[in-house]
């Protein structure tokens, strides 16, 4: 099940993102993801929306590296402190969100 952004008090996934992350070209392979940082994948669905997902393991970095090659919709990859997004999120819990795949 994919996890996303929720930022507390209505601030855009954006503006989170300019705060508490780095933008980065997408790494070659999950061993280049130090184990304090977390990746996050910014899609954007023009017309629509934008979206997020927090790459938490080397199975969803799997997924990402076969479908970039062919994304046809912009993104961006990001790489956060992982105390400020899920293992020490404690009570900053709202900035996850959990995503359904239909």
């Amino acid at each position: 099940m994919a996890v996303g952004l929720e930022p507390r008090n209505g601030s855009s996934q954006e503006t989170w993102l300019r705060h508490n992350a780095q933008e980065i070209t997408f790494p070659k392979s999950w061993s280049e993801v130090p184990s304090n940082k977390m990746l996050i994948m910014w899609v954007d669905n023009p017309g629509y929306m934008t979206f997020t997902e927090i790459i938490r393991g080397e199975s969803e970095f799997d997924y990402f590296t076969r479908v970039l090659p062919v994304e046809t919709r912009s993104y961006k990859c990001f790489i956060s402190d992982k105390n400020i997004t899920i293992d020490n999120a404690d009570d900053d819990l709202s900035i996850l969100k959990t995503k359904t795949i239909n």
